[in-house]
């Protein structure tokens, strides 16, 4: 758009002397007066009629005047008046003295500018706001504060000042006056501010040329510069050669006409979107690349136009308009051809569509220019164009109605090859190939039979050509299997899995009961449901038997399976409730070998769906996995749980303790873990399970079952010591089973001495004739010798008092044994030994002590026949004896008193203050031995 004319030029304001610092200042082919007063000083100014010329050497000296430059000019008053025809800077005022024939010499530092601007010819466009740099000598010159103003250009027609002032006498103040009145009516013009490159709009095709006032004092008058001008160019036309309006389809070649005053080959051209700005050559290349056609050069075609020829690329939006470059404009700029707009006929879309095999698919083309009466076909991709012509397998050629055209694909891509659209604009005359509008057809393969188990998720991995994750599809019950089933009118059933998620070509399905054939509803990436009725699923379940199932571990217990599916071969295992199916079961199930052993962990089902079922390890709430034979696949489906009410099993089995104990004639509990326990069992041990319970250690026994894993059962032992007992059970009522694993050792304490045993009565041998009796002397370390059956080093050992009926006492937190009779002695294991020591004064009481002995960790057993008695010498405290010499032997007598004393006792006194150092016996045979001889005392205790 043409800016609004600018405001006149303001009113100069009062002239300041022609000079910026010690520099004057001169405009080129205008008379200047400069005065040095001010800038020399009276005492230093030439004197009147001396003769001044300006050079750029430098140096005045060896200088020449030259017409350029000014001449030679006469100084009067300290003034003078030069006019230059060539701009400079910093030349020299040379002084030549009165009539010029002296060596001319400097003038102080002062020097003259002559400002100008250089001569050129450049290019506008009319209508066009454009750029055009002036270059020159002083533009834009440093501005003095009391100018105020910047250089200031306007362009004027060509010749048009020169015309108007060719007959005024004032030609500059003309000039002046005409370039003011130019600007003030609207002429391009610009204040130069900063730099000599502006913004102009010309408004005509014209030539101009250049009205400059330099802004460096506030009185410049306008000056002409006619060889400065600027060529203003008519805007160029456009046509299609066949005479029709703009049409260009995208991806086909077209040739576009120009014509114009200053159009001429080698201008270049391109198209650009709508509202965006015209850059140059480099740049839209760099921007648009060939998108647009790219830059063309205009030039002859045939018949004398000038015409470019464009291919648009694909994506490009109508109403593109006309950049041109003409030839030297603004160096290389293009401009925006108003009013010239061309319309894009293009295919966008379908972009890779996808169509169902068999299935009429609606396809909504997308693009420029569809119209109802357009048409539509696909070729093969690799086709370089249409005139394959259309084919029945892509549908054939269809119109296009309201941007729709509706197609039937006979076969997938993978069997043939992929589509890409041929497609004719009404009005134009052949089909035209978008390569990029291409659509695959897609399509399940036939003939794909699967098997399920009801309540079991499983993935069906589905073959054909296109699916993808994001389909979708559902099974559906065909009232006529095989026929046609409109699945866009079915709804997905829970029942039947519901609607199924493809990912990674596979769909995961959840079928609740046992369905003989389903047919499946597929969709291909939001495409409508097609139905595949040679696509099937067949859902096998086992419905009985049901309840609990109670089997003992060793036996074996029979079941009759019932369902859609049972068949011979199938399998099935029971694991527990904490496992996997997927697992091999600890224990259960597994099948009999000829060793005994068991590999495997499953059983086959026999014909009737009948099973045995051999139990090797024990477990309560067992859960069954059954495995379907595939009746389709030949293979077998993986191990799932039975989904059955109340239906699991017990296999009951005792687990342990592997080692019991009780003691002979002791009542004992014996606490049993396993599975399957009920109060109704009944247990014994012996040496030989087969042999019954009447022929058994302990007869049958009745068990009370504490949980299903735990139960007890309490007895006395009384057939004496026995070790390795088996365990037999039964399970309510069924057989005996034998648990040889599961010992018990009935315990029993026959013997104890003073003296080493032989090794018949330390291992428990009994004849009537066995030690039971033990003596000790107080403050002498008693060792005692155990025998029996099962004794071991873990036991222990205490003495109670003769009046004692138990092993234990009745007061609250009482001890029934003290450690001043020798106190709880662990059994030393192999030697089967004790020690006991009875500090002084412990021996009443003593005699007659029985025994407590505990067996393993087992509450004491009380053996009131098995005794000890203790002797102590108790008195006399404190004797005096003479001292016996061998000129005087003096005898003792003396009475001991204690527990135990018996004649034939020995006695000897120990050297003082030795006791602590030496025992007794080691004394007895030493000059401890304060007196020699033993004393054998005799009756009554005397010595």
């Amino acid at each position: 758009p043409t800016p609004p004319p600018p405001s006149p030029p303001p009113p100069p304001p009062p002239s300041p002397p022609p000079r910026i610092g010690d520099v004057f200042v001169a405009i080129i082919g205008v008379p200047e007066t400069i005065d040095l007063k001010e800038a020399l000083g009276v005492d230093a100014l030439p004197a009147d009629d001396d003769v001044l010329f300006f050079t750029d050497a430098g140096t005045c000296e060896g200088a020449d005047p030259t017409l350029g430059l000014g001449s030679s000019v006469i100084v009067f008053n300290g003034t003078f008046t030069a006019m230059f025809s060539t701009s400079g800077r910093g030349l020299r005022i040379c002084n030549t003295g009165t009539g010029g024939t002296s060596d001319p010499i400097g003038l102080s530092s002062i020097a003259v500018d002559v400002y100008s601007v250089d001569a050129g010819s450049s290019l506008a466009v009319e209508q066009v706001t454009g750029e055009v740099r002036l270059t020159g000598n002083g533009l834009n010159a440093p501005v003095t504060v009391e100018s105020g103003r910047t250089d200031f250009a306007v362009w004027v027609p060509a010749g048009a000042a020169s015309t108007a002032c060719a007959d005024d006498p004032e030609l500059w103040t003309c000039i002046d006056t005409f370039c003011s009145n130019q600007a003030a009516t609207g002429s391009p013009q610009a204040d130069l501010g900063q730099g000599g490159r502006n913004l102009y709009t010309f408004p005509d095709s014209l030539d101009y040329e250049l009205c400059f006032r330099f802004g460096d004092t506030g009185n410049r008058p306008f000056q002409l510069f006619n060889d400065t001008r600027v060529v203003s160019l008519k805007m160029p036309t456009v046509a299609d050669p066949n005479g029709a309006d703009l049409r260009v389809v995208v991806g086909v070649a077209t040739e576009l006409h120009f014509s114009g005053e200053g159009t001429g080959s080698g201008d270049l051209a391109y198209w650009s979107p709508a509202g965006s700005e015209c850059v140059r050559s480099g740049a839209a290349d760099l921007e648009y690349g060939a998108r647009y056609g790219g830059v063309q050069e205009v030039v002859t075609a045939a018949g004398g136009a000038l015409a470019t020829t464009v291919v648009f690329e694909s994506s490009v939006a109508s109403g593109l308009e006309l950049c041109y470059g003409f030839q030297g404009y603004a160096g290389g700029t293009f401009v925006k051809v108003p009013g010239v707009l061309v319309e894009v006929l293009e295919i966008t879309g379908p972009v890779d569509e996808v169509v169902v095999r068999g299935m009429p698919s609606l396809l909504t083309f997308t693009g420029q220019g569809i119209t109802s009466n357009d048409t539509a076909f696909w070729v093969g991709v690799g086709e370089t164009n249409c005139s394959a012509g259309p084919s029945s397998v892509f549908g054939g050629e269809q119109m296009v109605v309201g941007g729709v055209g509706t197609f039937t694909f006979t076969e997938t891509t993978e069997e043939v090859v992929r589509a890409a659209l041929c497609y004719k604009f009404a009005g134009e005359t052949v089909h035209v190939l978008f390569s990029n509008s291409q659509l695959d057809s897609y399509g399940l393969d036939e003939d794909q039979a699967f098997e399920l188990v009801a309540g079991v998720p499983k993935p069906l991995p589905l073959t054909g050509y296109g699916i993808a994750d994001g389909d979708d599809a559902f099974f559906v019950r065909n009232p006529s299997p095989g026929s046609t089933f409109d699945c866009t009118a079915a709804a997905p059933l829970a029942a039947l899995g519901g609607l199924m998620n493809v990912t990674a070509t596979v769909i995961l399905v959840t079928i609740a009961n046992a369905e003989e054939a389903l047919e499946l509803c597929y969709r291909f990436q939001g495409k409508p449901f097609a139905h595949y009725a040679s696509v099937t699923a067949q859902v096998y379940q086992v419905t009985g038997p049901l309840g609990e199932m109670f089997a003992v571990v060793g036996t074996t217990e029979t079941l009759a399976f019932t369902g859609f599916g049972v068949s011979e071969g199938d399998r099935v295992k029971w694991i527990n409730a904490s496992e996997s199916c997927t697992e091999l079961p600890a224990g259960h199930g597994g099948t009999r070998i000829s060793t005994g052993a068991y590999v495997g962990g499953f059983q086959e089902v026999r014909a009737g769906g009948v099973t045995d079922f051999d139990f090797f390890a024990g477990g309560i709430g067992l859960q069954l996995c059954y495995q379907f034979k595939q009746q389709v696949a030949n293979g077998y489906e993986p191990f799932a749980p039975l989904a059955l009410d109340d239906f699991s099993a017990i296999a009951a089995d005792v687990t342990g303790p592997s080692s019991a104990f009780v003691v002979n004639g002791i009542e004992g509990t014996i606490y049993l873990e396993g599975f399957g326990f009920d109060s109704s069992d009944e247990i014994f041990w012996s040496t030989d399970c087969s042999a019954g319970a009447a022929a058994s250690y302990t007869g049958s026994l009745d068990v009370t079952a504490l949980s299903d894993t735990s139960a007890s059962v309490t007895f006395t032992a009384s057939g004496g010591g026995v070790l390795g007992l088996a365990l037999c059970y039964t399970f309510r009522g069924r057989s005996v089973t034998a648990h040889p694993d599961l010992i018990l050792d009935v315990l029993e304490l026959t013997s104890l001495s003073t003296q080493e045993l032989s090794s018949e009565y330390q291992s428990g041998f009994t004849n009537g004739l066995e030690p039971t009796e033990a003596v000790g002397v107080v403050g002498v370390p008693l060792t005692v010798y155990f025998g029996g059956i099962g004794l071991s080093g873990n036991d222990e050992a205490f003495w109670v008092p003769s009046t004692a009926t138990s092993c234990t006492c009745s007061e609250p937190g009482c001890s029934p044994f003290r450690v001043s009779q020798g106190g709880k002695q662990r059994i030393r294991p192999s030697t089967l030994i004790s020690q006991f020591s009875f500090l002084a004064g412990a021996s009443a009481g003593a005699a007659g002590m029985q025994m407590c002995y505990s067996f393993r960790g087992l509450a004491p057993a009380f053996y009131p026949t098995f005794t000890l008695t203790m002797r102590e010498v108790r008195g006399p405290v404190f004797t005096i004896a003479p001292r016996s010499t061998v000129e005087l032997p003096i005898g003792k007598t003396m009475t001991f008193q204690g527990i135990g004393l018996a004649v034939g006792d020995e006695a000897f006194w120990l050297v003082p203050e030795q006791e602590a150092s030496i025992t007794c016996e080691e004394a007895a045979s030493s000059s401890y031995n304060f007196t020699g001889d033993m004393a054998v005392v005799e009756a009554g205790g005397v010595a």
